[in-house]
């Protein structure tokens, strides 16, 4: 038994060791009971939080957490129980239970910290089947990983190459107590089924089954990895570049490549980007449907995670969008002596300067400023233009993308249009070119999962 304690968490004691703070995420069943244990036993106590998600999906959850709760006492390790409501999306409970899961884990950890899960070698196999089942490529079919990034830290899965038997045996010779989700007998759900009446007769007629699909896991991870690259490579001959919101490539470039190509550079970049995985038909639904329509159409494909669009021969990947922020009529503008950002209702944020010339609004005691959004039939001037136009075809002679024209901050003075902002101020509004103003910066906080990384 020495040998099975020592050897439970042994390859990654110097990950361990070298980590901030480690939280174990603890169900309380029998899995991250051993996880814990075995965690308690081979690092300081006081580095270990154990962390319970109560879902409320059953009406034992609170019995759940009680137990969890004097476990944790027991073995002198800090306990942190959250609750979170699960509402059953297009993808059932069991994805929004974990989605939920995964935010509580993500808020919680800082850089350097790790978080510990309980996978076993039987929960890959059960995810490789259930994804064979679902149709999934070679990135689905790598199964589940044994460490990533989370967060600010990462998640580690010690256990993900051992069989649940050795689990088993390490809690029954310690004596661990632990519950029982009696949803796991359920074959309703497809894990479960696959569990109980798909994998007994595999194990009876290979006894070996294990061993056999680790080896489909280890090659479908070396085929995602070099799916990956090869995307990598493709994304930096195609051009791509940040824009207000999101990023884009060229069309033109995309076209020369292979069907092959062009498919798996679409989901490889909504992952490299963190818009997740987008479903199969997606990819398909951009070469087919998107990039062949007419662009005044405003064609669009989207997908839980984000969306894609065309403009000006060029492929955009953004977050979901609303059509329009929202927001009618005028929101009073205070600029403080700093020039802080001003939190604009949509999000997004305008950021004042000083600048001088036709850049920058000129500004006199007593001017009350104002911003809004297009609402239609907007007419200016912009500095160095000879006569007005409507807003709508200024925007497009400044080649704005349509999704971002009802967005653009409109920055009014004394109740007349005076700036819009990052493109230009109104010609009876600008300053002088030795006068000082204030220039309007309009920014897009992009979500973290098309941040840069």
């Amino acid at each position: 038994m020495d040998n099975l304690d020592q050897g439970l968490l042994s390859a990654l004691s110097s990950q361990l060791s070298g980590a901030g703070h480690l939280y174990v995420a603890y169900s309380g069943g029998m899995d991250s009971s051993v996880l814990l244990h075995a965690l308690a036993a081979a690092v300081p106590r006081q580095k270990i939080t154990a962390i319970h998600v109560d879902h409320g999906l059953s009406p034992r959850s609170r019995e759940w957490a009680q137990h969890c709760s004097e476990t944790c006492a027991r073995l002198g390790v800090e306990f942190r129980a959250e609750h979170v409501h699960v509402a059953a999306g297009g993808k059932g409970v069991e994805q929004a239970a974990r989605l939920a899961r995964y935010r509580i884990f993500e808020q919680l950890l800082g850089a350097g910290d790790i978080l510990l899960m309980a996978h076993h070698l039987d929960d890959q196999v059960e995810t490789l089947l259930y994804r064979m089942l679902r149709g999934s490529g070679p990135k689905g079919l790598a199964g589940i990983p044994q460490s990533r990034r989370l967060g600010k830290g990462l998640l580690l899965r010690p256990f993900i190459k051992i069989p649940r038997a050795v689990l088993l045996e390490y809690a029954t010779a310690h004596g661990l107590g632990w519950v029982d989700d009696e949803s796991n007998a359920a074959t309703d759900f497809d894990r479960n089924y696959l569990r109980h009446e798909v994998v007994p007769p595999l194990a009876s007629r290979w006894s070996d089954y294990r061993q056999r699909l680790w080896r489909t896991v280890a090659q479908c991870q070396s085929a995602a990895a070099a799916l990956s690259e090869l995307a990598l490579m493709d994304l930096a001959m195609t051009g791509e570049q940040a824009e207000t919101l999101g990023h884009s490539i060229c069309l033109e470039t995309f076209s020369k490549l292979s069907r092959p190509r062009q498919l798996n550079l679409i989901r490889e970049w909504a992952l490299i980007r963190h818009c997740g995985q987008p479903g199969h038909t997606v990819p398909v639904e951009v070469l087919e449907s998107l990039i062949p329509a007419r662009e005044d159409g405003a064609p669009r494909v989207v997908w839980q995670g984000g969306e894609f669009r065309r403009f000006r021969q060029r492929l955009y990947l953004l977050p979901c969008l609303a059509e329009q922020p929202g927001v009618a009529g005028l929101l009073s503008v205070a600029l403080a002596s700093t020039l802080e950002p001003i939190a604009l209702p949509d999000g997004t944020i305008l950021q004042p300067s000083r600048g001088r010339g036709k850049q920058a609004l000129a500004i006199r005691p007593g001017d009350k400023l104002a911003v809004g959004f297009r609402q239609g039939g907007e007419r200016c001037a912009p500095a160095g233009r000879g006569g007005s136009a409507s807003l709508k075809k200024l925007l497009n002679e400044y080649q704005v993308e349509p999704w971002l024209r009802y967005r653009l901050p409109l920055v009014h003075r004394n109740g007349e249009l005076a700036a819009v902002a990052g493109l230009f101020v109104c010609r009876d509004f600008c300053c002088d070119e030795h006068e000082e103003g204030v220039i309007f910066h309009w920014q897009c906080p992009a979500p973290a999962f098309l941040s840069q990384k």
